[in-house]
């Protein structure tokens, strides 16, 4: 694997976990880069719970992903 950035260098195997509505949280995501592979995210899943953001891996040096999905329909980019 030395053809990889070397923030993907310390993989077991380059994978990337798919990110999964609902399914997908921090813990999961923090279990999946303990497992050796890039956990992740879709950015839905970030929402602020009881008005406090939620923090994924802070202070870590694991690797993860945060998918973001953007569409121009939606009501709150128009704001």
């Amino acid at each position: 694997m030395r053809h990889l950035p070397p923030q993907l260098q310390g993989l077991r195997i380059p994978v990337v976990a798919s990110p999964l509505f609902i399914i997908s949280n921090p813990d999961l995501v923090i279990a999946q880069c303990k497992a050796g592979i890039v956990g992740s995210f879709p950015a839905l899943n970030a929402r602020e719970q009881d008005g406090e953001p939620i923090l994924l891996c802070s202070g870590t040096t694991v690797t993860w992903a945060h998918h973001s999905l953007i569409h121009g329909d939606r009501e709150g980019l128009k704001k």
